[in-house]
This record gives structure tokens, sequence and C-alpha cells, in this order.
């Protein structure tokens, strides 16, 4: 006896039917595919083309706070050299001031010396 099947397999004799291809039918077969084809390649580059455009509108922001910190980097730079002036006049201020505030002392110290010397030069009781 010949195994039984399960009714999965072909019948005989049953062939699978041949489309009928035309040219007609193969031409709009073409046709629609190159269609598909050409909307994908637009939808592509419109994707592309707001890709760039996002790239370029982050570029141009970008670009607007490189100046901006740059700007302020020279303002920083610019009060810096105005404080560094201003501390090195200070500076210089106070070193003329202690001179000339060195220069009296010393002129009364040396007076002091004198007026000093004199009254130990002096006889007692005189």
């Amino acid at each position: 006896m010949p195994p039984k099947t399960k009714g999965k397999g072909r019948k005989a004799g049953a062939r699978k039917k041949k489309k009928n291809s035309s040219p007609g039918v193969e031409a709009e077969a073409k046709h629609r595919r190159v269609l598909l084809e050409k909307e994908l390649l637009q939808d592509h580059l419109a994707l592309q083309r707001e890709e760039t455009r996002r790239a370029k509108a982050s570029e141009d922001r970008l670009k607007q706070r490189l100046q901006g910190l740059a700007a302020e980097l020279e303002r920083t730079r610019s009060e810096g050299k105005a404080v560094y002036a201003e501390m090195s006049r200070q500076r210089r201020a106070l070193q003329e001031e202690l001179g000339s505030r060195s220069k009296l002392l010393e002129e009364e110290v040396r007076g002091l010396r004198e007026q000093l010397g004199f009254s130990v030069n002096m006889p007692k009781g005189g």
C-alpha cells in the first residue's frame, strides 16, 4: 500500500497557469516601478534638503554664538587690561606717597636726633 497523503500535495495533472504576459502589461509594470523609484528618490531628496536646512540653521546659530562669545571675550580682556592699568596706577601712586612719607619721616628723625643730641650735650642745671 502506498503512503497516504494529507491532501497538501499537487493533484496529478495540475499545473501552474502561466501569466499571460503581453508587452503592454510588462511595460505598465515597468512604468509603475519607475514611478515608484522616482517617488522614492524625490522623498529621499526632500529628506536631504530638510536635513541640509536644519544643518544650515544649526551652523548659523553656532556662528552667532561664537560671535557673541568672541565679543564677550574681547570685553573681558578689555576690562582686565583696564583693571591692570588702574592697579598699576594705584601702585605707582602708593609708591610715590610711600617715598614722600619716608623722606618726611627720615627728616623728622634727623631733626629729633639733633634735638636729642643738643639736649644731651647741654650742661645740666644751666
